[in-house]
């Protein structure tokens, strides 16, 4: 007998308060993480249902079809710091909310439904196909397709939604940081500091991304697509503070030269200039636009001095 078991209304329960485009995240990162040339996703509304079908041309596929119904379950993507799946437990969230759920892939079929769980022999050729049905209000549905319209597609993928095509988005800039990640090391999952690439984008709803998957809204100019791993909870909708802030100040050395006064007190500014990781003249240069040329730091003990500085014309 295994040691444990799973309640699916105990995990459905847990997945009742968070908005359902994490559906979507889960579906399309794990086709992101394969092999693939193209991902299609369709979604479609009616009387309270929406249908999700989310399909791949992966030459893998499924590499074990328990997978699709295992919780945690060990994960090549663990080992792998430019893969988004770390916990094996996102599609079983997913499903546990669903009312029937079908995952077609190169090594079988597997239907969950209202009488359990039933494995078929019929395979793909290549490539998952992932079909859902799970009870919606037409606005979750509205909200579902616009936020992921919003993924910034990994370049050489085409995705289609709802037959429009979501082009891949050349970033602003793109430099490279020493960034905390999560690696699998000799059976354990640490984090580890690494060097990957980060991508600058322009944008009016500024987003931290994991690899083009929208983690969280950012007070920023910029959104921000870290190019591996990132150290998040199994709900994957924050980071930390500091890592935030490391991000920040790595996004102000490469763009410091564009703030302008307005933007030199913003809060992502101000929380960048408080991190080890700002440069000397990043710093210089924000103090620059906020005060101008004439600046000075005062110094609270000589009071005269500070008068002498104000008269003089500094800041």
């Amino acid at each position: 007998m295994d040691w444990f078991a799973v309640d699916k209304e105990g995990l459905k329960e847990l997945q009742a308060g968070k908005p359902k485009h994490y559906i979507l995240r889960e579906l399309v990162q794990n086709a992101f993480d394969e092999p693939i040339k193209e991902c299609i996703l369709n979604v479609d509304y009616i009387d309270g249902t929406t249908t999700i079908n989310v399909c791949d041309d992966s030459p893998i596929g499924f590499r074990d079809l328990r997978d699709s119904y295992t919780l945690f379950k060990h994960t090549y993507k663990r080992k792998d710091p430019e893969k988004r799946g770390r916990f094996n437990i996102g599609e079983k969230q997913v499903f546990s909310i669903c009312e029937t759920a079908k995952v077609k892939t190169t090594k079988g079929t597997v239907i969950l439904d209202k009488d359990g769980r039933k494995e078929l022999p019929e395979k793909t050729n290549k490539g998952t196909i992932v079909t859902i049905r799970v009870k919606t209000t037409k606005r979750e549905y509205e909200d579902m397709v616009n936020i992921v319209r919003t993924y910034l597609v990994p370049k050489g993928i085409r995705f289609k939604v709802n037959d429009e095509l979501i082009n891949y988005k050349k970033p602003y800039k793109i430099i490279e940081s020493k960034l905390m990640t999560e690696i699998e090391e000799g059976g354990i999952l640490k984090k580890n500091v690494r060097k990957t690439k980060v991508n600058i984008l322009e944008s009016n709803a500024p987003y931290l991304y994991e690899m083009g998957i929208p983690v969280q809204e950012i007070d920023c100019k910029y959104s921000i697509d870290v190019q591996q791993k990132i150290p998040l909870s199994i709900d994957r909708e924050t980071v930390s503070p500091s890592f935030l802030r490391d991000l920040y100040a790595e996004v102000l050395n490469a763009t410091y030269g564009e703030i302008g006064s307005e933007d030199s007190s913003q809060l992502w500014v101000r929380e960048a200039l408080s991190d080890e990781r700002v440069s000397k003249d990043a710093a210089q240069g924000v103090i620059k636009a906020r005060y101008g040329e004439n600046v000075c730091v005062a110094n609270p003990f000589d009071r005269h001095s500070i008068d002498e500085a104000l008269s003089k014309g500094y800041n």
